[in-house]
């Protein structure tokens, strides 16, 4: 379904306009406004989630840049969490989060993650440990107005639960394969 309403072009001239540098400024300037424009609201927003991620028999405690849940209950275990974001400073380029995002998203099992250096930005379908992430969208933020409609169709919500419960359904085997 397309956006409803769908941002005006001026939001879009204005976030094109954006002067940023730090990785606090993308996710305050660019990716909350974005992530509001594709559906969520400020209570599904976690900004700088802590969580315990192991490496052999050490823990060691990581934040993620902001993760959106499906409703306001922030836990990884009695939540719902949708789009991990990594973000980082302008200029550092597409691939600069990818490795922590992948392997913050091995702990916090989103549907997707997406990465941005607050110029570019990538989205990821997070498919487990053993298999392939699989990218299925990138845009420019000086181009996003094209690549709206598709961020939006894969991020909104509804369509990120309805792809988490897709995948929780295919490993707990209570869905058939075909």
């Amino acid at each position: 379904m397309p956006p409803e309403p769908r941002p005006t072009a001026e939001w879009f001239a204005d976030k094109a306009r954006l002067r940023l540098g730090s990785e606090r400024e993308v996710e305050m300037h660019f990716v909350s406004p974005l992530f509001e424009e594709l559906g969520y609201c400020g209570d599904q927003e976690a900004a700088g989630l802590g969580f315990v991620m192991w490496e052999g028999a050490r823990q060691h405690h990581a934040k993620a840049d902001l993760l959106y849940f499906a409703t306001a209950v922030h836990d990884v275990v009695k939540g719902d969490p949708l789009v991990l974001v990594e973000c980082k400073a302008v200029g550092k380029g597409p691939d600069a989060g990818l490795g922590q995002a992948r392997s913050y998203a091995y702990w916090l099992k989103p549907a997707y993650y997406l990465v941005t250096d607050g110029d570019y930005l990538t989205v990821w379908n997070y498919q487990g440990s053993a298999v392939p992430h699989v990218q299925v969208c990138e845009a420019r933020r000086a181009t996003l107005s094209e690549k709206f409609d598709e961020l939006h169709a894969v991020l909104n919500p509804q369509a990120a639960l309805t792809t988490r419960q897709q995948k929780i359904k295919l490993l707990t085997g209570s869905a058939s394969p075909c």
